[in-house]
């Protein structure tokens, strides 16, 4: 990315990098349909919290009074009597909300503040931010260093290895997905002039894909979501015995034992899988959803992705709340191993009341699911086994994302009016 679309990316979503840092899932709380679905509390990810399992949400805790999928926003009114009775409170991130968006476009903007209480109280907000950010990059950045050097002491290696030609990577792929895909229209336009590394390493040019064969391939499975055969079943048997390796091994060694790998997700990227995840994002995700979600929710391409597994213990009856992605577009694949429960519950579009769930989808390995990150989605608790699924988000930083704020975006507006769009800029 130019130092321009960086610049562009930034400006444009400012209040994303300030408002929601660290939020990742957007949990839906008055939402219906499946037993794991109901909340009323989210807990905050800590040093000693895990991500997955019991229903937990990688999230701040928040007011469910209100507030939730179908809610007026307002809130519990005694959480507002307990704030101060006038001025800015940079603690309340709806004040934040406006200070940043007032800083990024009025000069002197602070001019008109007229108590450096207030001043002092955002400068203090802001500084927290950043701290927090800075906090989150060492810890990221010297996990890194940890499972580099835990792979490199274990030699762990996934059994399906990164393809060197075009053929090597179509047989990773079902049957039925590779006779739709890697069609003779598809290998004269890309895989006879494109190198195969250009589309590993997230550097390859927009992929179009034969919509003819594509409809043999893919079936509406509910509003939003759509259903079909992708991977091998030896790929991703592959794929999650590689995981199991890393959570046994991580438990044990000192590197890794405190990040718990498996109770929170397995980033493909920082394991080595990050050409399959740039494969499926590239080949996949990007021209089925210029296809399938063109109206609805991919406004302009898709240019960013993050891969990881999900894993849920059936011994422990671990399941997900209903929730949305901080994803356009989402892939959920499922891995294995035989489990039963997990179902995969649809609740309907954010905002949108549905008395019961949209569908109920019933997990088999090697098909995938692609659905709106905005569509509510629940998992049913694992019973018996364990579940593993290869999650992909995928966002457009230099579409939507540009000239669209946090509220605008989650609550799908489609007018020209939010403070990020170009009316306003």
């Amino acid at each position: 990315m130019s130092t321009d679309q960086s610049y562009f990316c930034f400006n444009g979503s400012l209040i994303f990098l300030i408002v929601i840092i660290s939020s990742i899932i957007v949990p839906a709380v008055d939402s219906v349909g499946s037993s794991s679905s109901s909340v009323t509390m989210t807990t905050t990810v800590g040093d000693d919290q895990e991500i997955f399992g019991n229903g937990r949400i990688n999230e701040k805790i928040r007011n469910g009074s209100g507030s939730g999928v179908n809610g007026s926003g307002v809130g519990d009114k005694s959480e507002f009597d307990q704030r101060r009775n006038v001025g800015f409170d940079g603690s309340v991130s709806s004040h934040l909300l406006h200070a940043v968006v007032g800083l990024n476009r009025y000069p002197n903007y602070l001019n008109r503040w007229n108590d450096v209480r207030d001043i002092d109280s955002l400068e203090k907000a802001l500084e927290e931010q950043l701290s927090l950010v800075r906090k989150q990059k060492g810890r990221l950045l010297q996990m890194k260093r940890n499972v580099f050097e835990l792979l490199k002491k274990h030699d762990l290696d996934c059994q399906t290895s990164r393809p060197k030609t075009w053929d090597e990577l179509s047989m990773l792929f079902c049957p039925l997905a590779r006779r739709t895909i890697f069609t003779k229209r598809f290998s004269k336009k890309y895989s006879s002039v494109m190198n195969i590394s250009e589309v590993l390493g997230n550097r390859c040019r927009e992929i179009e894909l034969d919509p003819g064969p594509l409809e043999e391939l893919i079936d509406l499975f509910c509003f939003d979501v759509y259903e079909f055969p992708l991977l091998q079943e030896k790929v991703c048997s592959d794929i999650a015995e590689f995981v199991k390796k890393i959570i046994e091994i991580g438990k044990e060694d000192e590197l890794t034992a405190e990040y718990r790998l498996g109770s929170r997700a397995i980033d493909l990227d920082r394991f080595g899988l990050d050409w399959l995840t740039n494969a499926l994002f590239n080949i996949i995700i990007r021209p089925l959803s210029k296809h399938l979600f063109r109206d609805i929710e991919a406004k302009g391409d898709l240019d960013w992705r993050q891969g990881y597994v999900a894993t849920y213990d059936g011994s422990k009856e671990e399941h997900l709340v209903s929730h949305t992605d901080d994803s356009e577009v989402t892939l959920n694949l499922c891995l294995g191993e035989k489990f039963s429960g997990g179902e995969l519950i649809f609740n309907g579009l954010r905002g949108e009341e549905q008395k019961h769930p949209l569908g109920r989808f019933s997990p088999r390995i090697g098909r995938a699911v692609l659905h709106a990150g905005r569509h509510l989605h629940a998992v049913n608790k694992v019973k018996e086994g364990n579940r593993f699924s290869l999650i992909i988000w995928s966002r457009s930083w230099n579409g939507v994302r540009a000239y669209t704020c946090p509220c605008c975006w989650l609550n799908r507006r489609k007018d020209n009016l939010c403070i990020c769009g170009k009316r306003w800029n």
